[in-house]
């Protein structure tokens, strides 16, 4: 049985006429008798009943008629998913997210989820030196992280690349909490608090930052929320790229630290060979935005 079949009986028995139906489907009218005889020989029974007047439904063709209907409906309704699917406005999209506290990127999700209200969002902990792993598993469609060895891979794709200035983060009973701004050489007496990115250690991150500026006694978190929560307890204070502070707690301040020229550049990864719709959709706002 084919969806002709299944349209050219549903046009007759609602126009009672083999001539309005051929005009309303754009086909000729032996065609659509064609098609009509086609369904009635698979089915085993007459649907219409020929008068020189009009064509009237059978009490075969009566019964079957909604069941045609439905089957029409359910298809075009199939055919929207499709489109829509294609188009990156249905389907899935997984996020790879590296503790909440470097949730700042998130602002191009919640756009992308405005514009694609059916798309369904899921969201995986990746953890810094792990996410080319999970990715290439494929644990999630795409992930925010620092730029770096993971974009040399010839397998992964950029989009939405930013430059981000350093930033240093304290709690508000903290004595900076009154500052908009510290000097790098001002940091070497306080403690910080850095959370490793993109697998490189904390360590070997922080010397370019500061310089001369970093101070002897750091602690050091794997774990951005494990650095969130170490700095609101009032144990140092944190190092954090300038696209976190929007996202900060009440209960946090943030201050421009001057005299550095350094820069964490960021950017959501993804597999060139990805053909998920919705990630191109996801990829297309980020280079469109410029988010």
């Amino acid at each position: 049985m084919r969806t002709t079949q299944l349209e050219c009986f549903a046009s007759v028995a609602c126009h009672r006429s083999f001539t309005k139906a051929a005009e309303e489907l754009h086909i000729a009218q032996p065609a659509v008798s064609q098609q009509i005889q086609a369904l009635e020989q698979e089915l085993g029974f007459k649907l219409f009943d020929r008068t020189h007047q009009e064509v009237v439904l059978t009490r075969a063709g009566r019964s079957y008629y909604p069941n045609a209907l439905s089957v029409l409906e359910e298809l075009e309704a199939a055919r929207d998913m499709g489109r829509a699917i294609a188009q990156g406005y249905s389907g899935e999209l997984s996020f790879g997210v590296f503790g909440s506290s470097q949730s700042s990127d998130m602002q191009a999700i919640k756009q992308f989820h405005h514009e694609h209200p059916g798309v369904r969002l899921r969201f995986r902990r990746a953890f810094s030196k792990e996410q080319r792993k999970q990715l290439v598993a494929g644990q999630f469609d795409t992930c925010f992280t620092a730029v770096g060895s993971i974009c040399d891979d010839e397998r992964i794709a950029v989009a939405g690349r930013r430059s981000n200035k350093p930033f240093l983060l304290v709690h508000q009973s903290h004595p900076l909490a009154s500052k908009s701004s510290i000097r790098a050489e001002e940091l070497i007496r306080y403690t910080n608090i850095f959370a490793a990115h993109d697998g490189r250690d904390a360590e070997s991150v922080i010397p370019p930052v500061l310089g001369d500026a970093a101070p002897e006694s750091i602690l050091f978190a794997e774990d951005q929320d494990i650095a969130w929560l170490m700095m609101r307890l009032g144990l140092g204070v944190q190092l954090v790229p300038e696209s976190v502070v929007s996202f900060k707690q009440e209960d946090v301040h943030a201050l421009e630290i001057e005299g550095i020229t350094w820069s964490l550049e960021t950017a959501w990864v993804y597999l060139k060979d990805n053909e998920n719709p919705a990630l191109k959709a996801f990829v297309d706002l980020l280079d469109g935005e410029g988010l």
